[in-house]
Protein backbone atom coordinates (compact mmCIF):
# COMPACT_ATOMS: atom_id res chain seq x y z
CA UNK A 1 0.00 0.00 0.00
CA UNK A 2 2.93 2.18 1.05
CA UNK A 3 4.34 1.88 -2.84
CA UNK A 4 0.91 2.95 -4.68
CA UNK A 5 0.04 5.85 -2.07
CA UNK A 6 3.48 7.46 -2.94
CA UNK A 7 3.02 7.00 -6.00
CA UNK A 8 -0.53 8.99 -6.06
CA UNK A 9 0.68 11.39 -3.73
CA UNK A 10 3.41 12.28 -5.48
CA UNK A 11 1.22 12.80 -8.90
CA UNK A 12 -0.93 15.19 -6.97
CA UNK A 13 1.47 17.31 -5.82
CA UNK A 14 3.25 17.79 -9.33
CA UNK A 15 -0.13 18.44 -10.88
CA UNK A 16 -1.09 20.69 -7.65
CA UNK A 17 1.90 23.37 -6.46
CA UNK A 18 1.95 25.47 -9.37
CA UNK A 19 -1.60 26.40 -8.99
CA UNK A 20 -1.01 26.46 -5.03
CA UNK A 21 1.36 29.02 -5.19
CA UNK A 22 -0.86 30.77 -7.56
CA UNK A 23 -3.42 31.14 -4.96
CA UNK A 24 -0.97 32.09 -2.20
CA UNK A 25 0.46 34.73 -4.63
CA UNK A 26 -2.89 36.33 -5.43
CA UNK A 27 -3.80 36.46 -1.56
CA UNK A 28 -0.97 38.43 -0.71
CA UNK A 29 -0.67 40.23 -3.99
CA UNK A 30 -4.07 41.53 -3.58
CA UNK A 31 -4.06 43.16 -0.51
CA UNK A 32 -0.35 44.66 -0.97
CA UNK A 33 -1.27 46.29 -4.14
CA UNK A 34 -4.45 47.91 -2.42
CA UNK A 35 -2.11 49.19 0.34
CA UNK A 36 0.46 50.39 -2.21
CA UNK A 37 -2.75 52.61 -3.86
CA UNK A 38 -3.41 53.41 -0.66
CA UNK A 39 -0.06 54.74 0.21
CA UNK A 40 0.20 56.40 -3.04
CA UNK A 41 -3.21 58.42 -2.89
CA UNK A 42 -3.38 59.23 0.97
CA UNK A 43 0.50 58.80 1.87
CA UNK A 44 -0.43 55.97 4.62
CA UNK A 45 -0.54 52.52 4.52
CA UNK A 46 -3.38 50.99 5.80
CA UNK A 47 -2.60 48.76 8.41
CA UNK A 48 -5.70 49.32 10.73
CA UNK A 49 -8.04 48.22 7.90
CA UNK A 50 -6.63 45.14 8.09
CA UNK A 51 -6.05 44.47 11.84
CA UNK A 52 -9.67 43.30 12.29
CA UNK A 53 -11.81 40.20 12.93
CA UNK A 54 -14.32 41.68 9.68
CA UNK A 55 -11.38 41.69 7.47
CA UNK A 56 -10.32 37.68 9.17
CA UNK A 57 -13.63 36.53 8.22
CA UNK A 58 -13.44 38.12 4.19
CA UNK A 59 -10.15 36.30 4.09
CA UNK A 60 -11.35 33.08 5.36
CA UNK A 61 -14.48 33.14 2.58
CA UNK A 62 -12.43 34.22 -0.29
CA UNK A 63 -9.31 32.02 0.59
CA UNK A 64 -11.30 28.95 1.49
CA UNK A 65 -13.67 29.49 -1.82
CA UNK A 66 -9.68 29.55 -3.73
CA UNK A 67 -8.70 26.24 -2.46
CA UNK A 68 -12.05 24.35 -2.56
CA UNK A 69 -11.82 25.32 -6.06
CA UNK A 70 -8.64 23.85 -6.44
CA UNK A 71 -9.62 20.74 -4.70
CA UNK A 72 -12.52 20.25 -6.88
CA UNK A 73 -9.89 20.64 -10.14
CA UNK A 74 -7.85 18.08 -8.56
CA UNK A 75 -10.62 15.63 -8.06
CA UNK A 76 -11.59 15.72 -11.73
CA UNK A 77 -8.06 15.32 -12.78
CA UNK A 78 -7.71 12.28 -10.42
CA UNK A 79 -10.85 10.88 -11.94
CA UNK A 80 -9.99 11.24 -15.75
CA UNK A 81 -6.77 9.41 -14.57
CA UNK A 82 -8.17 6.85 -12.72
CA UNK A 83 -8.80 3.76 -15.25
CA UNK A 84 -4.87 4.34 -15.97
CA UNK A 85 -3.99 3.52 -12.03
CA UNK A 86 -3.06 0.20 -11.06
CA UNK A 87 -3.29 0.70 -7.32
CA UNK A 88 -6.03 0.01 -4.71
CA UNK A 89 -9.01 2.46 -4.05
CA UNK A 90 -7.98 3.38 -0.61
CA UNK A 91 -4.77 4.44 -2.33
CA UNK A 92 -6.12 6.66 -5.07
CA UNK A 93 -8.47 8.00 -2.08
CA UNK A 94 -6.04 9.02 0.41
CA UNK A 95 -3.08 9.82 -2.01
CA UNK A 96 -5.27 13.06 -3.09
CA UNK A 97 -6.22 13.80 -0.05
CA UNK A 98 -2.50 13.92 1.55
CA UNK A 99 -1.21 16.06 -1.23
CA UNK A 100 -4.61 18.49 -0.92
CA UNK A 101 -4.08 19.00 2.44
CA UNK A 102 -0.41 19.89 2.55
CA UNK A 103 -0.29 21.93 -0.44
CA UNK A 104 -3.21 24.02 0.99
CA UNK A 105 -1.61 23.92 4.70
CA UNK A 106 1.47 24.80 3.27
CA UNK A 107 0.09 27.64 1.48
CA UNK A 108 -2.43 28.61 4.00
CA UNK A 109 0.35 28.93 6.56
CA UNK A 110 2.41 31.01 3.97
CA UNK A 111 0.33 33.38 3.25
CA UNK A 112 -0.52 33.98 7.01
CA UNK A 113 2.89 34.58 7.64
CA UNK A 114 3.63 37.52 5.05
CA UNK A 115 0.40 39.07 6.42
CA UNK A 116 2.62 38.75 9.79
CA UNK A 117 5.31 40.82 8.43
CA UNK A 118 3.16 42.93 6.41
CA UNK A 119 0.64 43.93 7.82
CA UNK A 120 -0.19 42.76 11.59
CA UNK A 121 1.76 43.36 15.24
CA UNK A 122 2.78 41.06 17.59
CA UNK A 123 -0.54 40.71 19.15
CA UNK A 124 -2.33 39.50 15.78
CA UNK A 125 -3.12 36.27 16.92
CA UNK A 126 -4.90 37.01 20.22
CA UNK A 127 -6.67 40.09 19.17
CA UNK A 128 -8.37 39.88 15.42
CA UNK A 129 -6.01 36.62 13.59
CA UNK A 130 -6.28 33.41 15.21
CA UNK A 131 -4.62 30.79 13.14
CA UNK A 132 -4.60 27.04 14.50
CA UNK A 133 -8.99 26.93 14.28
CA UNK A 134 -9.58 28.13 10.94
CA UNK A 135 -6.52 25.95 9.34
CA UNK A 136 -8.17 22.77 11.69
CA UNK A 137 -11.53 23.76 10.14
CA UNK A 138 -10.21 24.07 6.55
CA UNK A 139 -8.54 20.66 6.52
CA UNK A 140 -11.60 19.21 7.57
CA UNK A 141 -13.62 20.96 4.70
CA UNK A 142 -10.94 19.64 2.40
CA UNK A 143 -12.06 15.68 3.08
CA UNK A 144 -16.06 16.84 3.44
CA UNK A 145 -15.28 17.95 0.04
CA UNK A 146 -13.28 14.71 -1.20
CA UNK A 147 -16.02 12.77 -0.10
CA UNK A 148 -18.81 14.92 -1.15
CA UNK A 149 -17.46 14.97 -4.48
CA UNK A 150 -17.27 10.77 -4.55
CA UNK A 151 -20.38 10.09 -2.99
CA UNK A 152 -22.32 12.38 -5.46
CA UNK A 153 -21.37 11.13 -8.49
CA UNK A 154 -24.40 8.52 -8.35
CA UNK A 155 -26.09 12.16 -8.25
CA UNK A 156 -29.66 11.95 -6.53
CA UNK A 157 -31.67 14.53 -5.02
CA UNK A 158 -31.84 13.27 -1.38
CA UNK A 159 -27.74 13.31 -1.74
CA UNK A 160 -28.11 16.64 -3.12
CA UNK A 161 -30.16 18.17 0.07
CA UNK A 162 -27.59 15.94 2.59
CA UNK A 163 -24.63 17.26 1.42
CA UNK A 164 -26.13 21.11 1.20
CA UNK A 165 -27.31 20.57 4.73
CA UNK A 166 -24.30 18.95 5.81
CA UNK A 167 -22.11 22.01 4.09
CA UNK A 168 -24.96 25.01 6.42
CA UNK A 169 -24.67 22.87 8.90
CA UNK A 170 -20.76 23.33 9.39
CA UNK A 171 -21.02 26.89 8.24
CA UNK A 172 -23.30 27.60 11.12
CA UNK A 173 -20.98 25.58 13.41
CA UNK A 174 -18.07 27.24 12.51
CA UNK A 175 -19.79 30.63 12.73
CA UNK A 176 -20.98 29.89 16.91
CA UNK A 177 -17.13 30.01 17.07
CA UNK A 178 -16.72 33.14 15.95
CA UNK A 179 -20.27 34.41 17.71
CA UNK A 180 -20.31 32.79 21.12
CA UNK A 181 -23.30 34.63 22.31
CA UNK A 182 -25.51 33.59 18.96
CA UNK A 183 -25.02 35.22 15.63
CA UNK A 184 -26.84 38.73 16.65
CA UNK A 185 -24.15 39.11 19.00
CA UNK A 186 -20.31 40.64 19.49
CA UNK A 187 -17.08 39.22 17.06
CA UNK A 188 -14.98 37.02 18.73
CA UNK A 189 -12.20 35.70 17.24
CA UNK A 190 -11.78 31.58 16.96
CA UNK A 191 -8.39 32.11 19.38
CA UNK A 192 -8.80 28.79 21.23
CA UNK A 193 -9.32 25.27 20.06
CA UNK A 194 -11.00 23.11 23.04
CA UNK A 195 -10.43 19.48 23.24
CA UNK A 196 -14.50 18.69 22.29
CA UNK A 197 -13.75 21.16 18.79
CA UNK A 198 -11.29 19.07 18.25
CA UNK A 199 -12.56 15.74 18.12
CA UNK A 200 -15.58 16.99 16.58
CA UNK A 201 -13.15 17.86 13.57
CA UNK A 202 -11.61 14.51 13.86
CA UNK A 203 -14.48 12.74 14.25
CA UNK A 204 -15.88 14.29 10.68
CA UNK A 205 -12.38 13.57 8.92
CA UNK A 206 -12.90 10.07 10.03
CA UNK A 207 -16.14 9.45 8.84
CA UNK A 208 -15.72 11.65 5.49
CA UNK A 209 -12.35 9.19 4.61
CA UNK A 210 -14.69 6.32 5.19
CA UNK A 211 -17.50 7.52 2.92
CA UNK A 212 -15.08 8.59 0.57
CA UNK A 213 -13.33 5.22 -0.17
CA UNK A 214 -16.36 3.58 -0.06
CA UNK A 215 -17.81 5.67 -2.44
CA UNK A 216 -14.67 5.75 -4.42
CA UNK A 217 -15.04 2.02 -4.84
CA UNK A 218 -18.13 1.65 -5.90
CA UNK A 219 -17.88 4.22 -8.66
CA UNK A 220 -14.33 2.63 -9.76
CA UNK A 221 -16.35 -0.89 -10.05
CA UNK A 222 -19.18 1.00 -12.13
CA UNK A 223 -21.72 -0.42 -9.65
CA UNK A 224 -23.31 2.86 -9.23
CA UNK A 225 -26.36 4.40 -10.70
CA UNK A 226 -28.00 7.71 -10.47
CA UNK A 227 -31.44 8.04 -8.95
CA UNK A 228 -34.53 7.01 -10.66
CA UNK A 229 -36.09 10.37 -10.15
CA UNK A 230 -32.90 12.49 -11.24
CA UNK A 231 -33.15 10.16 -14.73
CA UNK A 232 -36.72 11.47 -15.33
CA UNK A 233 -35.81 14.66 -14.58
CA UNK A 234 -32.40 14.90 -16.56
CA UNK A 235 -34.37 13.05 -19.75
CA UNK A 236 -37.59 15.03 -19.64
CA UNK A 237 -35.04 17.98 -19.69
CA UNK A 238 -32.58 16.20 -22.14
CA UNK A 239 -36.24 15.73 -24.25
CA UNK A 240 -37.04 19.83 -23.73
CA UNK A 241 -33.75 20.72 -25.16
CA UNK A 242 -33.91 18.54 -28.28
CA UNK A 243 -37.51 19.80 -29.71
CA UNK A 244 -36.35 23.60 -28.46
CA UNK A 245 -33.30 22.85 -30.64
CA UNK A 246 -35.90 21.00 -33.15
CA UNK A 247 -37.96 23.85 -33.59
CA UNK A 248 -35.02 26.54 -33.52
CA UNK A 249 -33.24 25.63 -36.11
CA UNK A 250 -36.06 25.68 -38.52
CA UNK A 251 -35.13 29.30 -40.47
CA UNK A 252 -31.97 30.35 -39.88
CA UNK A 253 -31.76 33.60 -42.37
CA UNK A 254 -27.77 32.87 -42.06
CA UNK A 255 -24.69 30.51 -41.17
CA UNK A 256 -24.17 33.32 -38.87
CA UNK A 257 -26.99 33.09 -36.68
CA UNK A 258 -27.26 29.71 -37.06
CA UNK A 259 -23.58 29.63 -35.25
CA UNK A 260 -24.74 32.12 -32.74
CA UNK A 261 -27.20 30.12 -31.29
CA UNK A 262 -25.42 27.07 -31.24
CA UNK A 263 -22.99 28.83 -28.92
CA UNK A 264 -25.51 29.90 -27.30
CA UNK A 265 -26.80 26.96 -26.29
CA UNK A 266 -23.62 24.91 -25.84
CA UNK A 267 -22.00 27.39 -23.71
CA UNK A 268 -23.63 30.38 -22.55
CA UNK A 269 -26.92 29.25 -21.90
CA UNK A 270 -26.31 27.44 -18.98
CA UNK A 271 -23.94 29.60 -17.36
CA UNK A 272 -27.04 32.35 -17.42
CA UNK A 273 -29.12 30.05 -16.17
CA UNK A 274 -27.11 29.68 -13.27
CA UNK A 275 -26.04 33.59 -12.80
CA UNK A 276 -30.48 33.66 -12.62
CA UNK A 277 -30.44 31.23 -9.79
CA UNK A 278 -27.36 33.33 -8.14
CA UNK A 279 -29.45 36.51 -8.38
CA UNK A 280 -33.37 35.00 -6.62
CA UNK A 281 -30.60 33.90 -3.93
CA UNK A 282 -29.22 37.17 -3.58
CA UNK A 283 -32.98 38.37 -3.36
CA UNK A 284 -34.05 36.42 -1.29
CA UNK A 285 -31.04 36.87 1.45
CA UNK A 286 -31.14 40.25 1.05
CA UNK A 287 -34.72 40.63 1.27
CA UNK A 288 -34.58 38.30 4.42
CA UNK A 289 -32.32 40.70 5.89
CA UNK A 290 -34.21 44.10 5.42
CA UNK A 291 -37.11 42.38 6.90
CA UNK A 292 -35.26 41.03 10.06
CA UNK A 293 -33.58 44.03 10.94
CA UNK A 294 -37.54 45.98 10.44
CA UNK A 295 -38.90 43.66 12.39
CA UNK A 296 -35.95 44.78 15.30
CA UNK A 297 -37.08 48.23 14.81
CA UNK A 298 -34.46 49.05 12.82
CA UNK A 299 -35.79 50.91 8.95
CA UNK A 300 -32.99 52.03 7.44
CA UNK A 301 -33.06 53.04 3.73
CA UNK A 302 -29.76 53.34 2.75
CA UNK A 303 -28.85 50.06 1.24
CA UNK A 304 -25.10 50.81 2.11
CA UNK A 305 -25.91 50.80 5.97
CA UNK A 306 -27.47 47.33 5.91
CA UNK A 307 -25.02 44.77 7.34
CA UNK A 308 -25.39 41.93 4.25
CA UNK A 309 -25.59 44.70 1.23
CA UNK A 310 -22.05 44.66 1.29
CA UNK A 311 -21.16 41.67 1.81
CA UNK A 312 -24.17 40.17 -0.45
CA UNK A 313 -22.82 42.53 -3.10
CA UNK A 314 -18.97 41.39 -3.20
CA UNK A 315 -19.14 37.94 -2.90
CA UNK A 316 -22.28 38.03 -5.14
CA UNK A 317 -20.15 39.87 -7.75
CA UNK A 318 -17.28 37.41 -7.15
CA UNK A 319 -19.51 34.13 -7.68
CA UNK A 320 -20.65 35.89 -11.11
CA UNK A 321 -17.73 36.55 -12.43
CA UNK A 322 -15.99 33.61 -11.40
CA UNK A 323 -19.23 31.47 -13.42
CA UNK A 324 -18.90 33.69 -16.29
CA UNK A 325 -14.85 32.85 -16.55
CA UNK A 326 -15.17 29.31 -15.48
CA UNK A 327 -17.16 28.23 -17.82
CA UNK A 328 -16.35 30.63 -20.71
CA UNK A 329 -12.88 30.02 -21.14
CA UNK A 330 -13.62 26.08 -21.44
CA UNK A 331 -16.20 27.30 -24.88
CA UNK A 332 -13.70 28.02 -27.12
CA UNK A 333 -11.37 24.75 -27.33
CA UNK A 334 -11.72 21.23 -26.12
CA UNK A 335 -11.35 19.84 -22.01
CA UNK A 336 -7.53 19.37 -22.65
CA UNK A 337 -7.24 22.63 -24.61
CA UNK A 338 -5.41 20.92 -27.35
CA UNK A 339 -7.65 21.91 -30.07
CA UNK A 340 -10.11 24.08 -31.39
CA UNK A 341 -13.73 22.58 -31.07
CA UNK A 342 -14.68 20.95 -33.97
CA UNK A 343 -17.93 22.98 -34.56
CA UNK A 344 -16.62 25.82 -34.42
CA UNK A 345 -13.17 25.08 -36.29
CA UNK A 346 -14.92 24.02 -39.49
CA UNK A 347 -18.28 26.28 -39.55
CA UNK A 348 -18.54 28.23 -42.77
CA UNK A 349 -17.64 32.04 -41.47
CA UNK A 350 -14.09 33.56 -41.39
CA UNK A 351 -12.07 34.01 -38.30
CA UNK A 352 -13.51 38.23 -38.56
CA UNK A 353 -17.19 37.15 -38.28
CA UNK A 354 -16.58 33.81 -35.86
CA UNK A 355 -14.77 36.00 -33.67
CA UNK A 356 -18.02 39.00 -33.77
CA UNK A 357 -19.83 35.94 -33.01
CA UNK A 358 -18.43 34.85 -30.11
CA UNK A 359 -17.76 38.30 -28.70
CA UNK A 360 -21.51 39.32 -28.92
CA UNK A 361 -22.21 36.40 -26.96
CA UNK A 362 -19.70 36.84 -24.22
CA UNK A 363 -21.17 40.39 -24.07
CA UNK A 364 -24.42 39.23 -24.03
CA UNK A 365 -23.53 37.17 -21.39
CA UNK A 366 -22.18 39.94 -19.07
CA UNK A 367 -25.25 42.42 -19.05
CA UNK A 368 -27.80 39.52 -18.22
CA UNK A 369 -25.25 38.60 -15.16
CA UNK A 370 -25.22 42.26 -14.47
CA UNK A 371 -29.26 42.40 -14.45
CA UNK A 372 -29.81 39.56 -12.45
CA UNK A 373 -27.34 39.66 -10.19
CA UNK A 374 -27.19 43.95 -9.43
CA UNK A 375 -30.07 44.97 -10.59
CA UNK A 376 -32.96 41.99 -9.94
CA UNK A 377 -30.52 40.33 -6.67
CA UNK A 378 -29.51 43.96 -5.17
CA UNK A 379 -31.64 46.33 -6.45
CA UNK A 380 -34.88 44.40 -6.68
CA UNK A 381 -34.74 43.22 -2.51
CA UNK A 382 -34.58 46.38 -1.60
CA UNK A 383 -37.43 47.65 -3.55
CA UNK A 384 -39.13 44.82 -2.66
CA UNK A 385 -38.73 45.89 1.14
CA UNK A 386 -39.36 49.47 0.50
CA UNK A 387 -42.97 48.34 -1.34
CA UNK A 388 -43.39 46.23 1.64
CA UNK A 389 -43.27 49.33 3.59
CA UNK A 390 -45.94 50.84 3.16
CA UNK A 391 -47.25 53.97 1.61
CA UNK A 392 -45.38 56.48 4.41
CA UNK A 393 -41.75 54.69 3.60
CA UNK A 394 -42.20 54.75 0.10
CA UNK A 395 -42.92 58.39 -0.25
CA UNK A 396 -39.86 58.54 2.55
CA UNK A 397 -37.87 56.88 0.23
CA UNK A 398 -38.87 58.72 -3.29
CA UNK A 399 -37.93 62.29 -1.00
CA UNK A 400 -34.29 60.81 0.25
CA UNK A 401 -33.63 60.31 -4.01
CA UNK A 402 -35.04 63.20 -5.08
CA UNK A 403 -32.95 65.41 -2.59
CA UNK A 404 -29.86 63.50 -3.14
CA UNK A 405 -26.97 65.96 -3.79
CA UNK A 406 -24.59 63.64 -5.77
CA UNK A 407 -26.56 62.05 -8.29
CA UNK A 408 -24.17 62.81 -11.03
CA UNK A 409 -21.20 61.26 -8.80
CA UNK A 410 -23.40 57.90 -8.18
CA UNK A 411 -24.39 57.46 -12.04
CA UNK A 412 -20.24 57.94 -12.84
CA UNK A 413 -19.16 55.48 -10.16
CA UNK A 414 -21.60 53.40 -11.24
CA UNK A 415 -20.38 53.48 -14.61
CA UNK A 416 -17.31 53.02 -13.86
CA UNK A 417 -18.15 49.56 -11.89
CA UNK A 418 -20.02 48.52 -14.62
CA UNK A 419 -16.97 49.10 -17.03
CA UNK A 420 -14.46 47.29 -14.87
CA UNK A 421 -16.58 44.21 -14.50
CA UNK A 422 -16.46 43.85 -18.74
CA UNK A 423 -12.50 44.64 -18.02
CA UNK A 424 -11.92 42.19 -15.53
CA UNK A 425 -14.29 39.09 -17.35
CA UNK A 426 -13.49 39.65 -20.89
CA UNK A 427 -9.54 40.53 -20.34
CA UNK A 428 -9.04 37.15 -18.63
CA UNK A 429 -10.93 35.52 -21.54
CA UNK A 430 -8.95 36.76 -24.10
CA UNK A 431 -5.79 36.28 -22.30
CA UNK A 432 -6.67 32.68 -21.20
CA UNK A 433 -7.84 31.76 -24.84
CA UNK A 434 -4.49 33.28 -26.22
CA UNK A 435 -2.30 30.99 -24.50
CA UNK A 436 -4.25 28.50 -22.01
CA UNK A 437 -1.30 26.15 -21.80
CA UNK A 438 0.81 28.49 -20.11
CA UNK A 439 -1.60 30.48 -18.36
CA UNK A 440 -0.51 29.25 -14.82
CA UNK A 441 2.91 29.08 -15.66
CA UNK A 442 3.10 32.78 -16.77
CA UNK A 443 1.23 33.88 -13.54
CA UNK A 444 4.18 31.93 -11.38
CA UNK A 445 6.43 34.01 -13.13
CA UNK A 446 4.92 37.20 -12.76
CA UNK A 447 3.58 37.10 -8.89
CA UNK A 448 7.34 37.03 -7.47
CA UNK A 449 7.71 40.14 -10.01
CA UNK A 450 5.03 41.87 -8.79
CA UNK A 451 5.17 41.18 -5.07
CA UNK A 452 8.69 42.53 -4.83
CA UNK A 453 7.53 45.64 -6.89
CA UNK A 454 5.17 46.28 -4.21
CA UNK A 455 6.68 45.49 -1.29
CA UNK A 456 9.12 48.25 -2.79
CA UNK A 457 6.28 50.33 -3.61
CA UNK A 458 4.74 50.35 0.40
CA UNK A 459 8.60 51.63 1.64
CA UNK A 460 9.62 53.75 -1.38
CA UNK A 461 6.57 55.96 -2.61
CA UNK A 462 8.71 57.54 -5.29
CA UNK A 463 9.22 53.64 -6.58
CA UNK A 464 5.39 53.82 -6.31
CA UNK A 465 5.20 56.49 -8.69
CA UNK A 466 7.18 55.28 -11.23
CA UNK A 467 5.19 51.23 -11.30
CA UNK A 468 2.20 53.46 -12.04
CA UNK A 469 3.59 55.44 -14.66
CA UNK A 470 4.97 52.34 -16.40
CA UNK A 471 2.04 50.36 -16.28
CA UNK A 472 0.36 53.10 -17.73
CA UNK A 473 3.14 53.34 -20.86
CA UNK A 474 2.24 49.44 -21.17
CA UNK A 475 -1.52 49.31 -21.15
CA UNK A 476 -1.19 51.83 -23.84
CA UNK A 477 1.38 50.01 -25.57
CA UNK A 478 -0.51 46.71 -25.65
CA UNK A 479 -3.75 48.15 -26.82
CA UNK A 480 -2.24 49.83 -29.83
CA UNK A 481 0.08 46.46 -30.52
CA UNK A 482 -3.09 44.04 -30.09
CA UNK A 483 -5.27 46.82 -32.64
CA UNK A 484 -2.30 46.83 -35.14
CA UNK A 485 -1.68 42.81 -35.05
CA UNK A 486 -5.53 42.70 -35.57
CA UNK A 487 -6.41 45.12 -38.51
CA UNK A 488 -3.10 43.30 -40.47
CA UNK A 489 -4.62 40.06 -39.74
CA UNK A 490 -8.18 41.35 -41.45
CA UNK A 491 -9.96 40.40 -38.14
CA UNK A 492 -11.17 44.14 -37.21
CA UNK A 493 -12.12 47.21 -39.77
CA UNK A 494 -11.26 50.67 -39.60
CA UNK A 495 -14.71 51.14 -38.16
CA UNK A 496 -13.72 49.58 -34.90
CA UNK A 497 -10.35 51.12 -34.84
CA UNK A 498 -12.36 54.85 -34.80
CA UNK A 499 -14.55 53.86 -32.02
CA UNK A 500 -12.24 52.36 -29.93
CA UNK A 501 -9.76 55.33 -30.50
CA UNK A 502 -12.32 57.82 -29.43
CA UNK A 503 -13.30 55.61 -26.48
CA UNK A 504 -10.07 56.24 -25.24
CA UNK A 505 -10.14 59.34 -26.40
CA UNK A 506 -13.21 61.22 -24.71
CA UNK A 507 -14.20 58.46 -21.45
CA UNK A 508 -10.51 58.86 -19.56
CA UNK A 509 -10.63 62.33 -20.27
CA UNK A 510 -14.38 62.64 -18.89
CA UNK A 511 -13.10 60.70 -15.52
CA UNK A 512 -10.42 63.18 -15.15
CA UNK A 513 -11.74 65.47 -13.07
CA UNK A 514 -13.86 63.06 -11.11
CA UNK A 515 -10.71 61.38 -9.23
CA UNK A 516 -10.82 62.78 -5.67
CA UNK A 517 -6.67 63.35 -5.72
CA UNK A 518 -4.56 65.54 -7.31
CA UNK A 519 -1.13 63.33 -8.09
CA UNK A 520 -0.57 62.97 -11.92
CA UNK A 521 0.63 59.08 -11.88
CA UNK A 522 -2.45 58.30 -9.91
CA UNK A 523 -4.70 60.11 -12.13
CA UNK A 524 -2.97 58.89 -15.32
CA UNK A 525 -3.20 55.48 -13.87
CA UNK A 526 -7.13 55.31 -12.77
CA UNK A 527 -7.72 56.32 -16.46
CA UNK A 528 -5.74 54.16 -18.23
CA UNK A 529 -7.64 51.25 -16.69
CA UNK A 530 -10.06 52.45 -18.75
CA UNK A 531 -8.28 51.88 -21.55
CA UNK A 532 -8.96 48.08 -21.25
CA UNK A 533 -12.71 48.38 -22.63
CA UNK A 534 -11.72 48.05 -25.41
CA UNK A 535 -8.62 46.03 -25.68
CA UNK A 536 -10.96 42.59 -25.89
CA UNK A 537 -12.11 43.55 -29.18
CA UNK A 538 -8.71 43.68 -30.70
CA UNK A 539 -7.63 40.55 -28.44
CA UNK A 540 -10.51 38.06 -28.54
CA UNK A 541 -10.42 38.05 -32.12
CA UNK A 542 -6.25 37.30 -32.28
CA UNK A 543 -7.31 34.38 -29.82
CA UNK A 544 -9.67 32.84 -32.03
CA UNK A 545 -7.91 33.53 -35.26
CA UNK A 546 -4.93 31.25 -33.38
CA UNK A 547 -6.76 28.36 -31.77
CA UNK A 548 -8.39 28.13 -34.95
CA UNK A 549 -5.39 27.48 -37.29
CA UNK A 550 -2.92 26.32 -34.92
Amino acid sequence: MTDGLLRVTKYSLRLLWPIGLVLAGFLVLAPLVLGLLCRVVFGLFPYALYQSSEIHLLFLGVSWFLFLGLCFGELQQIQRMMPQMPVRSVEIVSGPILSTMGITLVCYLLTNVFYRLLYFDENWLREYWPVTGPTLFLMTLVMVVHSAYWNLQPIGFIRILFWSGFGLGMLYWLLTRYFPQGLNGPLFPWTQVTLSELATMLLVNVIAWIVAVRSFASVRCGTTVHSWMWERVTAFLSSFKHRTLRKENIGFPSAWSAVSRLYWLDSCRTLTLIIALLGCLVFFINLSSYLYHASQGKVELDPNMSPMFGLSALFSIQAAIVILFGGLINSLSTRNYSQMKGYLAGVPLSDRELSAVLLRCILKCVILSLLFVVILGLGGSYIAFVLSQGTDVIRQCWQSVVTFESKSELLITAGYALLAYWIFVANSISLFWLNSTCFAGNLILLLPLLLVASIFGIFYPVFGFVLLLLFVGLSWSATVIAYIQAYRARLIGVQVIWLAALFCLIVPAFYWNFWSYNELPTKLFQSSLLVFTVLPFATIPLAVSWNRHR
